[in-house]
């Protein structure tokens, strides 16, 4: 059966670059001057939208702020232009306008990320479920809250997300991204590698963690659990496979998991679902194997 990730604790250390990194975020946006094509259609209560992620490094370093900028614009495919930035609290944090409305403020911590909880992650991340990459050690790591007072939506605005953190990651010497909305830790590679492949669906492997286990229940089958819906305001989705290749199930997986992140809402009890006009896979919400009193969307594949 699934397990639950660790519940995230509130790092003393994040308390107390709380106030300024919110101080950063919340100032008036200098304005680069260039003509987005995009509409600032923010929710439609006006709040920002605010996340929290950890960028792990090998060596303590901020990056610099005209390099954060640049990677962020070419991944959303924005014109290149002035990013403005300011370092303070004597070189350990910064904020960065990558784009009007849309601000990084980034605070350096120059120790690991406390109680390995960063590293415990890991196995949730679908590099290390698939073998494909591991966690490195880090010695340091920065803490990054995203205002974003563009994105209509959570969906948007959780790749907005990823495109920061990728630019940050590849500014600094990182080795992983730990997303605690998403209770899972990406190694470096996986995570650049995706966000760069600019395509929002495809991004759904960064914005969730994936727990995997055999059934309890029939031996023969094998359960995946999403671990960060909760972050886009939706519930878990359980899938459960027979006799078919792992990499298919987790790809179809985190397809159903992209479909119903850019849909914005749940799917109803008995939908369908299928990768075809023909397959017509029924949507049932059961009990949460982790979480007591929590439904979860449970498909089955075959």
């Amino acid at each position: 059966m699934p397990v639950a990730p660790p519940r995230r604790r509130q790092l003393l250390a994040v308390l107390a670059l709380a106030a300024t990194l919110s101080a950063c975020a919340s100032a008036p946006a200098p304005r680069s001057g260039d003509a987005d094509p995009r509409q600032a259609d923010n929710a439609a209560s006006g709040e920002p939208r605010r996340h929290v992620a950890m960028v792990l490094l090998s060596e303590p370093r901020l990056p610099p702020g005209d390099a954060v900028g640049a990677a962020y614009r070419e991944m959303e495919h924005l014109p290149p232009a002035a990013t403005p930035s300011q370092v303070e609290g004597d070189k350990q944090v910064m904020s960065v306008v990558v784009e009007p409305g849309v601000v990084a403020a980034i605070g350096l911590m120059p120790m690991p990320v406390p109680d390995g909880e960063a590293d415990e992650l890991a196995k949730y991340s679908v590099a290390v479920v698939g073998g494909l990459e591991e966690l490195a050690p880090h010695r340091a790591h920065l803490v990054v809250l995203l205002t974003d007072e563009r994105s209509a939506t959570a969906f948007e605005s959780a790749s907005r997300l990823i495109s920061l953190l990728a630019a940050i990651a590849e500014a600094t010497p990182s080795v992983g991204v730990y997303y605690g909305e998403g209770n899972v830790t990406h190694p470096r590679s996986t995570f650049l590698s995706v966000a760069r492949e600019g395509d929002p669906a495809s991004r759904a492997v960064l914005w969730s963690g994936i727990s995997v286990a055999p059934d309890p229940a029939d031996r023969d089958r094998y359960s995946f659990l999403s671990l960060g819906m909760g972050a886009l305001g939706l519930p878990e989705l359980l899938l459960s496979a027979k006799d078919t290749p792992a990499p298919e199930a987790v790809a179809y997986f985190f397809d159903l998991l992209s479909y119903v992140g850019a849909r914005g809402e749940p799917l109803p009890e008995g939908d369908t679902v299928g990768r075809s006009e023909t397959e017509k896979r029924p949507v049932h919400y059961v009990a949460s194997p982790t979480e007591p009193g929590e439904k979860v969307w449970r498909v089955e594949l075959d």
